[in-house]
């Protein structure tokens, strides 16, 4: 019986904080561990470099929201607003595509009218989470870049003969196909 061994890879998100009364709080985790906080901001880009382990379960605890007062609406458009937007996400170096990044994002909210929501914009209170169920971050680009399914993968891994999970790291390793 092989055992999944948790690897770990690197993770760059870029987070932009748009404030009105104050900002949002967002708390960010990795398989229930704290990787950081941020509260109290200005308005701006914020980025964060850790490593995480994986196979991962991200999760952005996101509060702060008074909906009576966080979004100033003028003419029916809001013209202020309170919340946190996902603008880039990479792993392992390899940017996950604009496009892509919506889709794995499950917003959970706090308001019954919008309870779970897929997208980058974060203008409620609740939880996003970001599941990786791979043990190794090239599994999980090809899943999602590509389109492939598990079954894909393991399919796509027997014709090349390739151990994703076993790779080996450091410098100088090169993997080609041919």
């Amino acid at each position: 019986m092989s055992m999944n061994k948790a690897t770990q890879t690197e993770l760059d998100i870029n987070l932009y904080f748009s404030n009105y009364n104050g900002s949002m709080t967002v708390e960010i985790k990795n398989n229930n561990q704290m990787l950081t906080k941020f509260a109290n901001v200005a308005t701006g880009d914020y980025n964060v470099k850790c490593l995480i382990d994986m196979p991962a379960n991200l999760t952005f605890t996101i509060s702060g929201k008074n909906y009576n007062s966080d979004t100033r609406v003028v003419d029916q458009e809001v013209v202020a607003d309170k919340f946190v937007q996902l603008k880039s996400m990479s792993l392992g170096k390899i940017p996950i595509g604009v496009l892509l990044l919506p889709t794995i994002c499950r917003f959970t909210t706090d308001k019954e009218e919008d309870k779970i929501k897929y997208e980058t914009y974060w203008g409620f209170n609740g939880v996003v989470n970001i599941n990786i169920p791979y043990s190794n971050f090239i599994k999980y680009h090809l899943s999602m870049n590509n389109g492939f399914d598990r079954d894909g993968l393991k399919h796509i891994d027997k014709l090349l003969h390739v151990d994703y999970d076993h790779l080996p790291t450091g410098n100088g390793h090169t993997f080609t196909t041919n």
